[in-house]
């Protein structure tokens, strides 16, 4: 368990789930310290609702699919089967490495012990990232408009608002009764704003 917070929590997971961080407010899972990280994890209800329903622990020894870590961890939308389990994890950051999740999935399938060595460490060293389906926007809309957002950077322990005003066109007022949105995997809080006749536009 000490690689595990030493290669995965301390360097991804840490930065929210410690204390007064905003993953540990939402969810009061703390990541910081290993001994403390174990306690949290090992046969511990989790905050997400439809885990709960779905009878999953943070860490179900023996079982990686009754365990919510497992799931948070896998970043492919068909891995869900439509389960919503919240955000994959680290939250803004790039997914696990296929070496840590077989590390993780054979440390859960151990019984997942706080000492001793039942996962290959060399495991760890398989940096490549598991496949993730590249992102592609809507097909264009037979009625209705269209507006992309360009992409932009964030930096790491960051965060960036962006403002995106779109003349479409219109000559006559437009009743919006559906909008349909498409994101990058961990892309998150879409605002859509209502602007008043006496809002100024630049």
């Amino acid at each position: 368990f000490g690689q595990i917070q030493r290669h995965i929590f301390d360097k991804q997971c840490s930065t929210c789930h410690r204390p007064n961080g905003s993953g540990t407010r939402e969810t009061g899972l703390l990541l910081h310290r290993a001994d403390i990280s174990y306690v949290n994890l090992i046969g511990a209800i989790p905050a997400n609702g439809t885990a709960r329903q779905d009878g999953l622990y943070r860490v179900m020894p023996r079982d990686p699919e009754k365990s919510l870590l497992w799931h948070k961890l896998q970043w492919h939308p068909d891995h869900h089967h439509g389960r919503h389990y919240g955000n994959p994890m680290p939250l803004g950051g790039e997914s696990p490495s296929i070496g840590e999740l077989d590390f993780i999935n054979a440390w859960i399938r151990a019984g997942a012990p706080y000492e001793g060595f039942v996962a290959d460490s060399t495991l760890l060293q398989d940096t490549r990232k598991p496949f993730i389906e590249p992102f592609t926007p809507l097909p264009v809309p037979v009625q209705g408009y269209q507006i992309r957002i360009d992409s932009f950077d964030v930096a790491p322990n960051f965060e960036r608002e962006v403002l995106v005003y779109r003349k479409v066109g219109n000559v006559m007022d437009v009743y919006v009764n559906r909008i349909e949105t498409r994101v990058r995997v961990n892309s998150h809080h879409l605002l859509i704003m209502a602007f008043q006749d006496s809002t100024p536009a630049y």
